[in-house]
């Protein structure tokens, strides 16, 4: 091959099926471009590429050793340009997946937020508990932190009090990047019960933390809520 630098070797490249690099990848035709375009314009680079390349590979895991690769020194450089291009470009998340990856999971909390809240009216404190990790934190307003399911049942008492009706409403959900943690902030208004079972109205605001399950369901891992200045207490301390 002549490109106008002088004559240059030409190697042919393929994915070897049994490398511990390539098992189970599959490029992208666009990577795989990608990666042919490259090879293209890096044959003449040697030894300093090749350890560029090599420590780039360390860095994101991957440790070559000689017997993955050809006897010459140059295939060697090219296919660990390969290797890299296809780690960074063939199998990484997009920015578009990622996005749209946490609009699902920001809509999943949302849904199950609501019915949690549903739960709640129609069940009570038996409804509730389910949506709570077993190590959940609730920060109720002039109470103790409750912390673990026991906890949090005996503090939430009030809910299962006659004349007790409360709902509440997300309007706003945030997922992180990662995909693990979400939160939720909203509004709750109702009917609560004093410390003589007399009703009250209750209005107010709350933020909950939202740990993603391995099945792919949220649960609470937090729970802070405030009534608004004009309202009653939502849980009366005994």
């Amino acid at each position: 091959m002549n490109d106008g630098y002088g004559e240059r070797q030409t190697f042919k490249f393929t994915f070897r099926k049994n490398s511990r690099f390539t098992a189970g990848l599959r490029p992208k035709p666009a990577v795989q471009m990608l990666i042919f375009e490259s090879l293209n314009r890096l044959q003449d680079h040697t030894a300093d590429l090749r350890i560029l390349v090599y420590l780039a590979l360390r860095m994101v895991g991957i440790d070559p050793t000689p017997e993955d690769y050809g006897m010459n020194a140059k295939f060697n450089t090219l296919i660990l340009v390969a290797l890299l291009a296809l780690v960074h470009g063939g199998c990484s998340p997009t920015s578009d997946s990622v996005q749209d990856s946490r609009a699902a999971d920001e809509e999943a909390i949302q849904q199950t937020d609501l019915a949690w809240s549903a739960a709640q009216q129609t069940d009570g404190l038996d409804g509730v508990m389910p949506f709570y990790l077993d190590d959940a934190i609730l920060l109720p307003p002039n109470n103790p932190m409750a912390i673990g399911k026991e906890a949090i049942r005996q503090a939430s008492a009030t809910i299962d009090a006659p004349g007790f009706s409360v709902s509440w409403k997300p309007m706003k959900v945030e997922v992180a990047d990662s995909g693990e943690l979400g939160y939720a902030i909203g509004n709750f208004e109702g009917t609560g019960v004093d410390s003589e079972g007399n009703p009250i109205p209750v209005k107010g605001k709350y933020v909950e933390i939202w740990k993603k399950q391995a099945d792919g369901s949220w649960k609470v891992a937090a729970d802070m809520f405030s009534p608004d200045s004009q309202s009653g207490p939502v849980f009366h301390q005994d």
